[in-house]
């Protein structure tokens, strides 16, 4: 959790007094004496607090405190100082909010009697914590605004949660989305870019340097630009998302990358150029409309997608599954409908079966199944499982189709924030305070209270390749945001969720999505 600097006392001793320059009477003045400020501080911004006791002694005075006032403040820059006063009392309690770089701390004592001040140096370093760790972006119930904290991961230290990372005190963004890392990509940096979405809109975020600012919002970037009518731009996802192959760490997609708005799906090579003109949701090399889709792209998450660009999305104006075209390296951006069999355990088409999609998502077990919930209109419900297109294999195939026994999944109606374990046939799923997991080929059924609402559920599956381990995120008036790493138990016939009581950290947002970072 967070860790707080213990100083240990040193003295830094300063006098003043006036020189005899004769055979003259003279009043002795109080010389004051300041002990416990270290020479320096290496501290990690947005994150460490610096705490400072010091002792004041003076010659007359002794520790008599009530004649002096006091000063902290910090000096930016060699020639340019920029002044920036911190305390006013003894005690310093400073949460460290600065640039990257070194600064200087002063401390100055005043006697109220004589004028004279008495001042006190060290040096600060600070360093960004915000290289490795998990980016948290939610909403500030209490201030009306969005928020963007990170549990960061220093090297050799504990994890911690270092707040605020991007001050939206003047932007006042509202309504949080998605915050998107595309991952590293070796020797290109201007490729592993950062996205924060909101209602207010979508923008870039520099972020190597420590300090979170706007780089542009996503109209002005240049980065689609397209005859096809569309909305204002909205980034609603970036895929495929980053993964981990034997053990390193793939960015989101290192030849081929995808960019979903509210209405436009478009894929282009990296490689060359981050540059997007063509839609590619639509039926044909030629049609000039584009259809509405349900906002999820499925594909095979945990195969090395470093030029994936075979996928399905869901056309909820026909209702059905369609899919890319062999592949979109060969500029076809078009997608279209696969052929159904009777023997299929669902058809790609919806329209016969009265069915829509509620749900999507990627399991990240080996052999990268996709699934989607669906409604029927006599309210029951369906979980299909398929392969999106594999790694490398141009293959779309259905696994099969599984009814929801509401008998015994319960309050399943009411669900919300649903997530595919990978380790077995598991639904997990939250209803208000219950984290619910049914298993949908032997229809069991355990839920968990969590004491909050919950208000994400995501997989930890990059950072170590792990199919175990997950987030849970709850929100109460009083504990505000909580934010666990569980893992899911592996024994086939046994529901059981296993805590790490040390993966446990505390913020103030109501958490919407949270995203690893690694660079």
């Amino acid at each position: 959790m967070k860790k707080t600097i213990i100083l240990l006392l040193t003295s830094i001793c300063f006098f003043s007094c006036v020189e005899d320059e004769g055979n003259y009477d003279y009043t002795s003045l109080n010389e004051i004496t300041i002990e416990g400020i270290e020479p320096s501080y290496n501290v990690l911004n947005k994150v460490d607090t610096i705490k400072i006791s010091p002792i004041i002694k003076g010659s007359i005075l002794e520790e008599n405190l009530d004649n002096y006032e006091f000063q902290w403040h910090i000096h930016e820059g060699i020639t340019d100082h920029k002044h920036t006063i911190i305390g006013n009392t003894k005690d310093l309690v400073y949460n460290v909010d600065l640039g990257i770089g070194d600064y200087t701390l002063y401390f100055t004592v005043k006697d109220k009697t004589t004028g004279l001040e008495t001042t006190a140096y060290s040096s600060i370093k600070t360093s960004t914590a915000i290289s490795k760790g998990y980016l948290l972006l939610g909403d500030d119930m209490e201030k009306g605004v969005m928020g963007l904290d990170m549990i960061v991961m220093p090297a050799g230290r504990d994890t911690t949660v270092a707040k605020n990372i991007y001050d939206n005190s003047e932007t006042q963004f509202k309504g949080a989305d998605k915050i998107l890392y595309q991952g590293p990509r070796g020797g290109m940096v201007e490729k592993e870019t950062l996205w924060m979405c909101t209602d207010d809109g979508s923008f870039r975020l520099s972020h190597h340097d420590g300090d979170l600012s706007i780089i542009s919002e996503v109209n002005d970037y240049h980065l689609i630009e397209t005859e096809f009518d569309h909305k204002k731009l909205r980034i609603k996802d970036i895929f495929p998302h980053p993964t981990n192959y034997y053990n390193i760490i793939w960015n989101c997609s290192y030849m081929y990358r995808g960019y979903m708005t509210e209405d436009m799906i478009l894929v282009s090579a990296t490689s060359t150029t981050d540059y997007h003109t063509t839609p590619c949701n639509r039926k044909s090399n030629t049609a000039t409309e584009l259809f509405n889709f349900y906002p999820y792209v499925f594909y095979g998450a945990p195969n090395r997608n470093s030029s994936l660009n075979i996928f399905v999305i869901y056309n909820t104006d026909e209702n059905c599954f369609m899919k890319t075209v062999w592949n979109l390296t060969k500029a076809t951006h078009s997608v279209e409908i696969a052929t159904d069999k009777t023997t299929d355990p669902f058809p790609w088409r919806q329209g016969d079966t009265g069915r829509t999609i509620v749900w999507g998502g990627n399991s990240f077990d080996s052999s990268g199944h996709s699934y989607a919930l669906m409604k029927d209109n006599e309210g029951k419900y369906y979980l299909y499982k398929f392969i999106a297109g594999g790694s490398y294999g141009y293959q779309f195939t259905k696994v099969g189709c599984y009814e929801i026994d509401l008998s015994v999944a319960s309050n399943f109606a009411n669900a919300s924030n649903y997530m595919i374990a990978s380790t077995g046939s598991i639904l997990l799923y939250a209803c208000g305070t219950k984290l619910c997991m049914y298993n949908f080929v032997h229809k069991m059924y355990k839920e968990y209270d969590m004491g909050a609402d919950i208000t994400c559920l995501k997989h930890d599956f990059v950072p170590k390749a792990s199919r175990t381990e997950f987030f849970i995120a709850t929100y109460s008036e009083t504990e505000k945001g909580v934010v666990r790493k569980v893992d899911i138990g592996t024994n086939p016939n046994v529901l059981e969720i296993i805590e790490r009581p040390n993966e446990i950290w505390n913020t103030d947002l109501r958490v919407k999505d949270i995203e690893f970072k690694t660079n």
